[in-house]
């Protein structure tokens, strides 16, 4: 922390270089209008949020638990109060124990690799739905800073519903496979990944899920050609074209990442901007198209400064 705290006496002040950044803005935790890349409420690395989610009610804690991890960075942290609800029940936040209470962590794993963590949603009368929450992926990198494969996680995944008629059902396949992948069984996570395509080559679902794998294997070359044949198969699908860019930018493929969030942008603006969108949770079209507006602004920066 040198540079950006003082110390006076057992105190900590924040050096003028720090304050002159604090910026004051309204946000109400209830509504659904964050994580937002427009607003800046997102890719935090901490959070605090103390005695505050006492007062919810447990259906608006869940809620903005899930929205505060979807909002942190990866390895993020949320600081609540000792007062507050445990939220580990609500979020894959890893606990950690400290003097001062609880700290929400935000976990490194195969989720995060695109910053964009998937959990299974319930089904709905068109079939179940795998959830990718949208979120800023960092600038091309050789070593993007995945997850060890072989670690295993220290938090298990969210439990859904295991009763005999699910057991053999999509969704089921796909929490098990997800399973698999935070115990650190990556290859074999693949593997069923893999034979359950050959049983449904055009579930979205599945392709979205192999995807996440092969970033989690640092195969992102792999993962380029497993989000082609996504959107090859689901062309009409928005999130798929946001995510072709989210791995083209990470191939260092600026412009091939410019054109596909252009491609999300043209495809929203056909939908009413309530219109829920497939493979997001909740997302809606207006504000994917507000994502792809922010995407392309940064590959426009970005290739307005190569030489």
């Amino acid at each position: 922390m040198q540079g950006y705290l003082i110390a006076q006496g057992k105190s900590l002040t924040p050096s003028a270089a720090l304050r002159d950044k604090v910026e004051f803005a309204y946000l109400n935790l209830a509504e659904d209008s964050w994580p937002s890349l427009s607003s800046r409420v997102w890719d935090m690395d901490i959070v605090l949020c103390r005695n505050v989610l006492i007062y919810l009610a447990p259906d608006h804690v869940r809620a903005v638990a899930q929205r505060f991890y979807a909002c942190l960075a990866e390895g993020g942290c949320l600081i609540a109060g000792p007062s507050d609800p445990l939220l580990t029940e609500f979020a894959p936040f890893v606990a950690e124990r400290t003097p001062a209470g609880l700290i929400y962590r935000r976990r490194r794993n195969a989720w995060e690799a695109a910053r964009m963590p998937i959990s299974v949603v319930s089904s709905t009368d068109s079939g179940p739905a795998v959830a990718l929450l949208l979120a800023d992926d960092p600038a091309p990198a050789p070593a993007p800073g995945l997850r060890d494969p072989g670690a295993a996680s220290s938090k298990p995944l969210p439990s859904i519903a295991t009763s005999a008629d699910m057991r053999s059902s999509p969704v089921a396949d796909v929490a098990d496979i997800r399973r698999l992948a935070d115990r650190g069984d990556s290859t074999v996570a693949l593997e069923r990944c893999a034979d359950m395509l050959t049983r449904r080559p055009h579930d979205a679902e599945l392709h979205a899920l192999q995807v996440m794998l092969l970033l989690e294997a640092s195969r992102i070359d792999d993962a380029a050609d497993a989000v082609r044949r996504l959107v090859y198969l689901h062309r009409e699908l928005p999130f798929a074209h946001f995510l072709l860019g989210v791995i083209r930018h990470r191939q260092g493929r600026l412009q091939s990442a410019r054109n596909a969030y252009a491609r999300v942008l043209a495809l929203a603006s056909r939908l009413p901007p309530d219109a829920p969108l497939a493979l997001t949770d909740g997302q809606c079209a207006a504000q994917l198209a507000s994502a792809a507006r922010d995407r392309i602004a940064q590959m426009d920066a970005l290739c307005a400064g190569l030489p």
